[in-house]
């Protein structure tokens, strides 16, 4: 094979194939001046003669000056732009290879330019190879320090694994799953899911998210997983990389999650049947004790006349000294009847709301409301309270729970009101990322920062000076909106008032026509 001639060669040839032509030329037409001499001679034509004699000597110096013009353009160029340029190729050459170039000619001439862009070039590639560098560093600690399994594959077996991948796959040594087919690592009876997959996957490029899958790793050991598999390329060709999260913890936790569920489910129905057959069946004993306090007490007011109008001094000065006694212990009998009563019944009502049927429908609070206060009108009245009210924004839940819920917490607001101002209530609503909220706003007591949390317990009540109850409004408040998958909450200071939000899932906008 012929090897290409340098730049310097080339040229030296070109200028030295110039100057011998040059040469060639010069000598021809000297041979014709001393062929027209020796004419000019034979003649006679002396004048003549003389004009070929300058000529001849005019082209002798011609052909010196030639010769040293081309010497002289010879080393200039040589030294200017041959060996610059040759110089130039090198650095190109050792670029090349990896080496680093020359040190970059000075000067703003085109082959100086090119030397600086080749020096340049090179410390633009060695900053972008030490950046390419720094991030496969990166890449290989972040894939390598993963709690998520990678892999990948090409041609039909597992290149790599990171740590985490050979830990729960391979049984902590690499060589168990590096080298297998990734089809060993799945049950077979998913085989040809997978192998679509991996052809779409080939074919078409892209992502596979989500993927579900129970991998068996080279112990047996199982391992639930979710998979997203991308293909890429690189200089060797198309691979798969596989990104798999162990979700086995997760898994479990979920099937205990939704196991111990359903047994707290059970348990409640099951205390839900406990309160309401215990309340129910309590009340027939109580009404027993109260009946027979009653006939306690006639049969002591007529047992004391008979003592009273007795002639034995004696027996009428012992009923004197029981008459006061007996009465207020028969009074406390009653009272204590009637108050195992009310608990019973108010028990009653949270047994019979965790048991009642409901109907989850798009609603408009506002009807609802309008529906609540119309009761409430006499005790409204009898407050001198002003009720705001402002358009609420649809939402999903059941009319009489709603309704409930609104009437407890309006009567709360008139019952705890403040003595010392005029009793205002604000009923407010807002739609907030997929949820209506509605606020009932008092300017009434309040409640402390200590006694916030408990006011929502059963029985509980912060005020029970202020106004007769049982301490089971809030309790059915929050049992209402718990089950229109909703929750209460409570802002308040206390002397200055109370905001209650009700938060429930927000009705779905009308499909246009």
């Amino acid at each position: 094979m012929l090897h290409r001639p340098s730049l310097r060669t080339t040229i030296s040839l070109s200028l030295l194939g110039f100057g011998g032509l040059i040469i060639a030329l010069n000598l021809l037409m000297m041979d014709r001046l001393h062929g027209g001499l020796a004419q000019a001679r034979a003649g006679g034509a002396s004048l003549r003669a003389e004009a070929y004699r300058r000529a001849v000597g005019f082209s002798l110096v011609e052909a010196g000056v030639v010769i040293l013009g081309s010497l002289s353009l010879w080393w200039g160029w040589d030294r200017c732009i041959t060996r610059r340029a040759e110089r130039v190729m090198d650095s190109a050459e050792r670029l090349d290879r990896g080496d680093p170039p020359d040190t970059p000619l000075p000067g703003r001439d085109e082959i100086s330019r090119i030397s600086q862009a080749l020096h340049a070039a090179h410390l633009r590639l060695n900053a972008q190879d030490a950046e390419l560098r720094a991030r496969e560093e990166r890449y290989r600690l972040m894939v390598e320090s993963m709690p998520a399994m990678v892999f990948t594959c090409r041609d039909g077996r597992i290149e790599y694994a990171n740590p985490s991948a050979v830990n729960l796959l391979g049984g902590g040594q690499s060589d168990h799953i590096v080298g297998r087919s990734p089809l060993d690592l799945v049950d077979p009876a998913v085989h040809h899911e997978v192998r679509a997959n991996i052809a779409r996957l080939t074919e078409h490029g892209g992502i596979i998210r989500d993927i579900k899958r129970s991998l068996i790793g080279a112990d047996g050991r199982v391992v639930h997983s979710e998979l997203a598999v991308t293909r890429y390329e690189d200089e060797r060709g198309q691979a798969l990389q596989v990104i798999a999260n162990d979700v086995t913890a997760r898994l479990q936790a979920e099937a205990q999650r939704e196991k111990l569920t359903r047994e707290l489910a059970d348990k409640n129905q099951e205390l839900e049947h406990l309160l309401y057959v215990a309340s129910h069946d309590l009340r027939s004993p109580l009404i027993n004790i109260q009946g027979f306090a009653r006939l306690l007490e006639r049969e002591w007011k007529f047992l004391g006349e008979s003592l009273l109008n007795g002639s034995d001094p004696a027996t009428r000065q012992a009923f004197a000294t029981t008459e006061s006694k007996i009465p207020r212990a028969l009074d406390y009998i009653s009272a204590g009847v009637r108050r195992i009563d009310l608990l019973l019944e108010g028990l009653l009502r949270v047994s019979r709301l965790g048991r009642a049927a409901i109907d989850i429908t798009p609603l408009d609070p506002s009807s609802v409301l309008a529906e609540v206060l119309e009761p409430l009108r006499f005790q409204i009245e009898e407050a001198e309270a002003v009720i705001e009210t402002t358009p609420l924004p649809p939402c999903l839940a059941d009319r009489l729970m709603l309704s409930q819920a609104l009437a407890n917490l309006l009567d709360n607001a008139l019952k705890y009101r403040s003595p010392g101002r005029p009793c205002r209530i604000r009923v407010s609503g807002r739609l907030e990322e997929g949820r209506t909220l509605i606020d009932i706003e008092d300017n009434g007591l309040g409640i402390t920062p200590a006694e916030q949390p408990l006011v929502f317990e059963i029985f509980r009540r912060l005020h029970p000076e202020s106004a007769p109850g049982q301490g089971l409004g809030l309790t059915l408040v929050q049992r209402c909106v718990a089950r229109m998958d909703g929750k209460v909450s409570l802002r308040s200071r206390e002397g200055e008032g109370s905001v209650f939000t009700l938060d429930l899932p927000a009705a779905p906008a009308p499909t246009p026509l």
